[in-house]
């Protein structure tokens, strides 16, 4: 061990300079008050065909997705939508509607002196429910351009969000709960001695201000220090409104579904790449679904259904394998997605006993996913997400 902290104290010398996780803030272009035209935007869209590929399973992505918040500025609320570069950004649009209704749209230029950072588009949140209240899935179309061995590349996706809980979103006006009954045990901030919404991982150390750290890694004694990845718990889980009929991960999803799979990462400004605990295994699915569950259950109040998705990952499981991700560097995003199939129709037996057959429930069923991030901007926002603090103290 005492080799492993000499090792490590050596490395983060190195990094003179500590990573930042910068969030740009983007004029939304669309929406009510948009000034976009429309015409401009359908040539944005018309122009690229949409890729088929799913953002996370890739090999060459474009921008990413962080998922919805509400934040607050000026004295108003707002709808948030966060995103974050890729390799070699040159220029990204993001656009976001609901069937013919546009909620936010926006882009942005990478400068040369950025490395990789986070960008974010505002809409005021009173325009949203007007909007949410229309016919329409929501889907976020994302157009990138990429320096590549010096060509420029053009990348595009689509993805569908899940509608209900962007409405739990919006209608959530707690200060105390967080959205969608979420619960975050693990990682949290368990050493509030150094103050709340810090969640620290110390390379070296078990300080009083260490949440986690490489004593409590699996593998902490290792000589092989270099091929140590961060290793971290996950537990947690989310309720949502209606019956999720499954959990969809990586190898659960075909080109039409145009989703986000369901995974659990980290992602740090000297990488390009978030690293995903599941996107690291041969068999995404084999590896997560072991450690998620899916439940259900009846509100004592309203009488409607719920399923409740959890996951309790140990340590054990549950490092980053990629010696990459030991870096001095603050402000990490603990990114969460989930990918969902649900039925307004309940479970197929609900279904039937209603005089449904089993063809017309299947047809009922749509593919949606949901995205949280925990990041810096994201401590002001109704979710609270701490981002993850990697450090040699």
């Amino acid at each position: 061990m005492k080799y492993i902290q000499g090792a490590l104290l050596a490395l983060s010398l190195c990094f003179s300079a500590f990573g930042q996780s910068r969030v740009i803030q983007v004029d939304n272009l669309c929406g009510p008050n948009g000034v976009m035209q429309p015409e401009l935007k359908q040539f944005r869209h018309e122009s690229m065909s949409i890729d088929a590929a799913q953002p996370q399973s890739s090999e060459k992505t474009g921008i990413r997705f962080l998922g919805f918040d509400i934040t607050e500025s000026g004295g108003e609320k707002n709808l948030t939508a966060r995103f974050a570069g890729g390799d070699g950004l040159i220029y990204a649009y993001a656009d976001i509607y609901s069937g013919d209704h546009d909620l936010i749209c926006g882009d942005v230029y990478r400068s040369a002196r950025e490395s990789n950072f986070a960008w974010a588009i505002n809409m005021p949140l009173s325009e949203v429910p007007a909007i949410l209240n229309q016919e329409g899935e929501i889907l976020i179309w994302l157009l990138s351009f990429h320096d590549v061995n010096g060509g420029e590349e053009a990348r595009t996706s689509e993805i569908k969000y899940d509608k209900q809980a962007l409405i739990e979103l919006v209608n959530h006006h707690s200060d105390t709960a967080l959205p969608y009954k979420l619960t975050i045990a693990h990682p949290s901030d368990l050493e509030t001695q150094h103050g709340l919404n810090d969640i620290v991982y110390c390379l070296n150390s078990r300080f009083y201000n260490c949440d986690y750290s490489i004593y409590e890694h699996p593998r902490g004694d290792d000589a092989r220090w270099n091929t140590i990845g961060i290793a971290l718990p996950f537990k947690g889980q989310l309720t949502l409104d209606g019956h999720v009929s499954s959990i969809l991960y990586k190898e659960d999803i075909t080109p039409g579904m145009k989703v986000m799979a369901t995974d659990i990462g980290l992602w740090h400004s000297r990488v390009s790449e978030p690293f995903q605990l599941g996107a690291l295994h041969p068999n995404s699915k084999a590896f997560l679904s072991q450690f998620m569950t899916l439940s259900h259950s009846v509100d004592a109040v309203t009488g409607k259904t719920q399923s409740i998705i959890a996951w309790d990952i140990p340590v054990a499981h549950g490092e980053f394998l990629s010696n990459g991700t030991f870096v001095r560097d603050y402000n990490t995003y603990l990114l969460y997605n989930f990918a969902v199939q649900r039925n307004p129709l309940g479970s197929l037996q609900d279904a039937l006993n209603n005089g449904f057959t089993e063809a017309q429930y299947h047809t009922q069923t749509k593919t949606s996913s949901i995205a949280m991030t925990g990041i810096y901007d994201s401590l002001d926002g109704a979710l609270k997400l701490t981002p993850l603090t990697v450090t040699y103290p």
